[in-house]
Order: structure tokens, then C-alpha cells, then sequence
């Protein structure tokens, strides 16, 4: 009694043979090499994602364009001339606050925004100087109105020199310091900036940042109104 070779084959080796799958269970699909599998069961002709990705190409700056078209168009059904006021309350005199706001060189060691100031020449005695500020964004400003320690306006000059905006600050005294309002008033021409500044970035953001700014420079918390 001796061990017998295998039937259709050497012993010890397979036949080479496909050996019939028990009853009821059919043979596994042959991978085709022309498809690769993505995700969890999931076959996708290399034709197929290559056709799906210029799609997406094609979509995304379609969607960007419908976007801003959107944004332009509700812009032209908002007003041109935009305004807002808050207020901040200080405990310190009328007099010392004045100083801060109307002395603009200084103010890049306290504003976050701020990056630079440049003096430039003053047109009709008025004091005129560039803002540059984080970002690369730079403006023109020149002192319109100053009347100590009450009021102080700047005007936003574009690059031509027409206005197109101020800041008024105005101060009114307290038992334990003063009140300090700050109010913007702006032209925005362009309706997808009127847009942006109402929805996206709102326009309030750079007068609360000034008052907490100037808050914080004094060492107090800022609380606004």
C-alpha cells in the first residue's frame, strides 16, 4: 500500500485545473484590467473618473461665477451710502483720549490693524497721511474737522483725492471719564462690495476693532454700545 499520484496530476502537486465550485455557488468574476476598484466594492472604468474630475473642473467655476453674479445682483438693491455708529465708554478725561485718537504716527503700536503710517503733504493746512494695513490694503486719510477734546472727523480720500467717506469721533465727558462714538459714513459704488460688506464682511467689524483697540490701549475690557 503506496501513496497514489493525484488524479490528472503529479502527487503532490495541483492538476492545473479549475476545480468545479460546490453546487449552487457560481464562479468568481475575472477582474477586467481595464477597471480599478474604488472604495468598498466599487468598480470605475480610469475613463469614467477622468470624465467625472473634468466635470468637477468644469462646475466649480461655473458655481464661483453664479455666485458673484448672485452677490452683484442683490448689491445694486442695496443702498450706495452705508453708516454705523458704536460707542465705547472710558475711564479716562476727555482731554488724554483726544490726544490718542487725533495723534495717528502713534497709532500703529496699539491698533491690530495697522501695520504703517506715512505722513504725506497737507492739502489746504489740513494734516493728510497714508494707512497701510495688514494685508497690504492701504488708504488715504486727512483731518477735515478738529475741535478739541470734543470732535475730530477724518475724510477717506481715493486716489484721486475725492472723498469717499469719513470717520467722525465724538466725545462727551462722564463722572468717571468720557463716552467716545465713532461713526462711518461711506460710499460704496461697486454693488458686489455693498453686498460683501452687509453679508460677508461686515463693515462694523473695523469700527468695533478701532474702539476695542483704544479700550485696550488704556488697559480697560471694551465694552461696546
Amino acid at each position: 500500500m503506496g501513496n497514489h499520484p493525484a488524479p490528472g496530476g503529479i502527487a503532490g502537486r495541483p492538476s492545473g485545473r479549475r476545480c468545479a465550485p460546490p453546487l449552487g455557488r457560481p464562479l468568481p468574476p475575472k477582474e477586467n484590467p481595464g477597471l480599478f476598484r474604488q472604495g468598498k466594492g466599487r468598480i470605475r472604468s480610469p475613463l469614467v473618473a477622468e470624465a467625472l474630475s473634468l466635470v468637477w473642473l468644469l462646475l466649480l467655476p461655473a458655481a464661483l461665477l453664479a455666485l458673484l453674479a448672485l452677490g452683484f445682483f442683490f448689491g445694486l438693491l442695496l443702498p450706495r451710502d452705508f453708516q454705523v455708529s458704536r460707542t465705547l465708554q472710558l475711564q479716562k478725561p476727555m482731554d488724554e483720549v483726544f490726544q490718542v485718537i487725533r495723534d495717528f504716527p502713534s497709532q500703529p503700536s496699539w491698533r491690530k490693524d495697522l501695520v504703517q503710517v506715512e505722513s504725506l503733504p497737507p492739502r489746504e493746512g489740513k494734516q493728510v497721511w497714508r494707512e497701510t494695513y495688514r494685508g497690504g490694503k492701504a488708504w488715504t486719510l486727512e483731518t477735515t474737522v478738529e475741535t478739541p477734546p470734543t470732535l475730530l472727523q477724518r475724510t477717506l480720500l481715493d486716489h484721486g483725492g475725492a472723498p469717499l467717506g469719513t470717520w467722525d469721533f465724538r466725545l462727551s465727558p462722564t463722572p468717571e471719564g468720557c463716552w467716545i462714538t465713532l461713526t462711518e459714513r461711506i460710499r460704496i459704488p461697486n454693488p458686489l462690495s455693498r453686498f460683501l460688506g452687509r453679508y460677508v464682511l461686515p463693515r462694523a467689524r473695523r469700527v468695533e476693532g478701532f474702539l476695542r483697540d483704544l479700550a485696550e490701549s488704556f488697559g480697560e475690557k471694551p465694552v461696546l454700545e
